[in-house]
C-alpha cells in the first residue's frame, strides 16, 4: 500500500468513529396551540431523567421553547430508562396534558403527542422520533368567564 491510500484508510477510519462518538442525543420538545397550530414560543418546559437501577434523578433542565414553540433536551449518557417533561403553562388561558413521563426510548424511537384529554384539537400533529408534541387548547372567551364560576 501507497502512503496517500494508507492516510485515506486513516481519515475515513477517523471520520466513521468521530460520527459515532461525542455526540449527545437531544429530544425536541414542540409546544403548539391546538386551536390554529401556531407555535407556542417563550414557554417554560422542565425536563428531568430518572433511572431506577441504581436510582438516578438528573437536575431539571429548565429550557424556553423559541419562536418555533421549540426546546432542545439533552439527552445524558448513559441514555436513562425514563424522561419527566413538565410544561408551565398559565392554567387560567390553556387546556393542556402539560406532563408526560414515559421510557426515553419510546420517545427516541417513535415521538410522543401529548393533547388535552378533555378537548379536540382542530389541527392534526405527528411527533417525529425524537419529538415530544405538546398540544395546548386555548380557552375561548366564554370558557374563560364562565371558568372562576367552575373552580368553586
Amino acid at each position: 500500500m501507497n502512503t496517500a491510500s494508507v492516510r485515506a484508510t486513516r481519515l475515513f477510519a477517523c471520520v466513521f468513529l468521530l460520527g459515532h462518538v461525542g455526540f449527545a442525543q437531544k429530544i425536541m420538545v414542540r409546544v403548539i396551540n391546538g386551536r390554529d397550530g401556531h407555535p407556542l414560543s417563550k414557554q417554560t418546559v422542565f425536563a428531568q431523567f430518572l433511572d431506577e437501577q441504581p436510582t438516578k434523578v438528573s437536575s431539571p433542565q429548565q429550557i424556553t421553547t423559541d419562536g418555533n414553540g421549540e426546546a432542545e433536551v439533552s439527552i445524558p449518557e448513559p441514555q436513562p430508562r425514563h424522561l419527566n417533561i413538565r410544561l408551565a403553562l398559565t392554567p387560567d388561558h390553556w387546556q393542556c396534558s402539560c406532563w408526560v413521563m414515559t421510557d426515553t426510548e419510546n420517545v427516541v424511537r417513535d415521538g410522543i403527542v401529548q393533547v388535552a384529554a378533555m378537548t379536540k384539537p382542530n389541527v392534526q400533529v405527528t411527533a417525529k422520533p425524537g419529538q415530544v408534541v405538546f398540544i395546548a387548547i386555548s380557552f375561548t372567551f366564554f370558557e374563560k368567564i364562565l371558568r372562576p364560576l367552575v373552580k368553586q
